[in-house]
């Protein structure tokens, strides 16, 4: 009796080279063609994939370990596409889940300053943060700049030498810094009521916002 899948695998075999080829050749329009067929039966592939993993447990994680560079190749390609809407994107996600960015910030906490401590050590974080101190630097002179050293150490006097934000209390590790209330990108001075003591956490986490609540003189 012919055995027709027996013929079918030998066959394959034997003719390796040229399948190989007319694949290669013709990869665009199978492509195409393949792309009609899932679309013409989206049910179809769901529920074989669904019991393809099912069948296959772990088949995902094994995958993506294993195209770990190709993916991270097409995010960041995707990325470079789409870079405007998705800023765009995220920066409305943002301010509509403000509650959820907080906790994933406390939460993450560690992580997040082990991260920026190694990207500042980086030649592109260098220069980035040399771009925004010579920025820092040229508003400086635009503003009025008073604080003397003397008001300075009567600041953190007054709030007993401890962060205004999270209230850890300064030492030789964890330095004062001064964080202004209205940030000078944002048209604030030097000045002495502008002022007020903050870690270096803090005060990376704060940025250019403007928080009078949590400032309580």
């Amino acid at each position: 009796m012919f055995d027709r899948k027996k013929y079918m695998i030998l066959w394959r075999i034997k003719n390796r080279g040229h399948i190989l080829k007319y694949n290669e050749e013709n990869k665009e329009h199978r492509n195409k063609y393949n792309k009609q067929w899932r679309e013409g039966n989206e049910e179809y592939c769901k529920k074989y994939r669904k019991q393809y993993h099912k069948n296959n447990p772990g088949y995902k994680r094994r995958w993506r370990k294993e195209n770990e560079e190709n993916i991270r190749k097409y995010l960041r390609d995707y990325y470079n596409v789409n870079k405007e809407y998705l800023l765009k994107a995220f920066k409305q996600w943002r301010e509509e889940n403000p509650e959820y960015m907080k906790k994933w910030r406390e939460k993450n906490k560690e992580d997040i300053l082990k991260y920026m401590r190694g990207w500042f050590k980086t030649e592109k974080g260098r220069i980035a943060n040399q771009r925004g101190n010579v920025k820092r630097r040229t508003k400086m002179k635009d503003i009025i700049n008073t604080l003397t050293l003397e008001e300075w150490l009567s600041i953190l006097k007054e709030y007993n030498y401890k962060c205004v934000y999270c209230g850890i209390e300064f030492n030789e590790d964890i330095l004062p810094t001064k964080d202004h209330i209205i940030p000078i990108s944002k048209g604030g001075n030097n000045t002495k009521e502008n002022v007020v003591p903050a870690c270096k956490s803090c005060n990376s986490r704060k940025h250019n916002k403007i928080i009078y609540e949590e400032v309580k003189r």
